[in-house]
């Protein structure tokens, strides 16, 4: 990995990918929403994820962005985090729009991301405060896509986290209309696949799924408006 201070880079092994994995992501993340490390690696060796970094002035991780390719032209920023001595220095933001200008780049018609509901995830001293992160995405141009969204598991013996958002970054002009996106904007695929490992007769896929097929297209809410939003509870 080629390390210079606020220059973002590509982590090309799984040596790095677990040194960034130890120090930013398991400190930042409940387990239950934390992808498994091999399972991680596999999807990056393989193609389908991304691990960027951006290094502090040491040259050390400072901040880490994960996105993964989740239907043709849609992009989920499966994990976005911060080194805790580097919160509050503005790293997460400069990380986020390097992230943001690589999905224009890369022609994404959207850009996918999943947080706490803060209505339903309380602060917590190592993981955040879920307002305070919404308040984050929302300077970024974030807003929430209005279909009942929960994480599927990351593990075959881990739970389903409910109360979550779905939110939407840098949409294609085209598929959106009214405040809403379009049928054909890929959503439904783009579900499937990030559901695949949950049990449809145990969660509420369908739900989920038939939300994100409605004729009329789905909402695309400003944070302003969280409360409105579709929520999935246990």
């Amino acid at each position: 990995m080629r390390e210079r201070d606020g220059e973002l880079v590509s982590l090309g092994t799984a040596d790095e990918l677990a040194r960034v994995y130890r120090a930013i992501l398991e400190p930042s993340f409940a387990p239950e929403e934390l992808i498994p490390l091999d399972a991680l690696t596999r999807e990056m060796v393989a193609g389908r994820a991304t691990a960027l970094v951006l290094p502090d002035s040491d040259g050390e991780p400072g901040a880490v962005a994960i996105v993964q390719e989740v239907a043709r032209g849609i992009d989920l920023l499966t994990y976005l985090a911060t080194r805790a001595d580097q919160r509050g220095l503005g790293t997460g933001g400069r990380i986020m729009r390097s992230v943001l200008k690589a999905a224009r780049q890369r022609d994404r018609s959207l850009l996918l991301a999943e947080v706490e509901h803060p209505l339903h995830h309380p602060v917590h001293p190592e993981h955040g405060d879920p307002e305070a992160r919404l308040r984050f995405y929302g300077r970024l141009g974030a807003r929430i896509v209005d279909v009942p969204y929960f994480q599927a598991p990351v593990a075959p013996d881990s739970p389903p986290v409910y109360g979550m958002l779905l939110l939407a970054f840098e949409v294609d002009p085209s598929l959106e209309k009214e405040g809403r996106l379009s049928a054909s904007a890929g959503l439904v695929d783009a579900l499937s696949t990030m559901t695949e490992s949950a049990d449809a007769d145990a969660t509420p896929v369908a739900a989920l799924l038939d939300a994100a097929r409605a004729h009329e297209g789905v909402r695309l809410l400003p944070l302003s408006r969280v409360n409105e939003a579709a929520v999935a509870l246990p």
